[in-house]
Order: C-alpha cells, then sequence, then structure tokens
C-alpha cells in the first residue's frame, strides 16, 4: 500500500467519523458544504464560544441552521475532528455564565471600572 493512499483513507475516515457524530448528536448531515460552512464561521470569527485545547484543537459552539452546534476543530488541518454533545464539559463553565454574557475586561476590573459594555452607564 502506498503512504498517499493511506492518507486518503484515514482522512476519509475521520470525515465519516465527524459526519456520523453530527448525525447522531444533532440530527444534522455534515456534508462537504456544511463542513465547509462552518470552517468559513470559525475562520472569520463568527462562533459563540471558542476554547483553546491544545495547540491545534479548539472546542468551537457556533449557530448553524437554527441548531447551536459544539465540536472540535482542528486549526492545523484545518478541519473539524468530531461533534461534541450539547452539555460537553468543555463548555460547561461557558453556559454556566450565561451564553449571551459579555466578555469581562480583567484590566477593567483592576483598576475599579465597569467590566462589560452593560455595566456602564447610559
Amino acid at each position: 500500500m502506498k503512504p498517499a493512499r493511506a492518507k486518503t483513507r484515514l482522512a476519509a475516515a475521520r470525515r465519516e467519523h465527524m459526519r456520523c457524530r453530527a448525525m447522531e448528536r444533532f440530527g444534522l448531515d455534515a456534508g462537504k458544504l456544511v463542513r465547509r460552512a462552518l470552517i468559513h464561521q470559525v475562520q472569520t470569527g463568527e462562533v459563540k464560544f471558542a476554547r483553546k485545547l491544545t495547540h491545534s484543537r479548539t472546542v468551537i459552539v457556533t449557530e448553524y441552521a437554527g441548531l447551536e452546534l459544539t465540536f472540535l476543530y482542528n486549526g492545523i488541518r484545518k478541519e473539524i475532528v468530531t461533534f461534541l454533545p450539547a452539555d460537553a464539559r468543555e463548555t460547561a463553565e461557558w453556559r454556566q455564565s450565561g451564553k449571551n454574557a459579555s466578555r469581562v475586561n480583567r484590566r477593567c476590573v483592576a483598576q475599579g471600572l465597569p467590566a462589560t459594555a452593560a455595566e456602564y452607564p447610559v
């Protein structure tokens, strides 16, 4: 077996795993167009939540087709590794703090200023 062919088979197996997890967990058929759309959202920053787990893996939460999807993204290969359950432990802290909570500016907190835009007087 040639090494190139082995890589191609491995890539196809990874895509099939990802597609099965999307169908199992969200009822979403994650074909080529859906994958490209989700990867485009990640690359343009149109995500609700992103947390780096390792130097190559990032947990992403984004909205697509009316569904809130949670998946693991490989930034080096630029591909979706797998879809995670909606209540994945990697996103638990973010979900407990409130999905629509603004980011906290730590410099403002240290200086005693309002930490989020919602706290500024109108």
